[in-house]
């Protein structure tokens, strides 16, 4: 797993994200690391104010 993403779950931090998504768009979301499973994030978008799993 990703060290930022670790060190969020384990300090319990919110996480801010900003990317491009598949239509070009630039996106920005705050999470919060919910818990992880090998290759899978389950977060919280405060955002949204949706859990999402990727």
């Amino acid at each position: 797993m990703n060290g930022v993403l670790r060190r969020a779950l384990e300090d319990k931090q919110q996480l801010e994200l900003i990317y491009t998504g598949d239509q070009g768009k630039t996106s920005r979301r705050v999470i919060h690391v919910v818990s992880t499973k090998e290759e899978t994030i389950l977060a919280y978008c405060y955002t949204r104010k949706v859990h999402s799993e990727s």
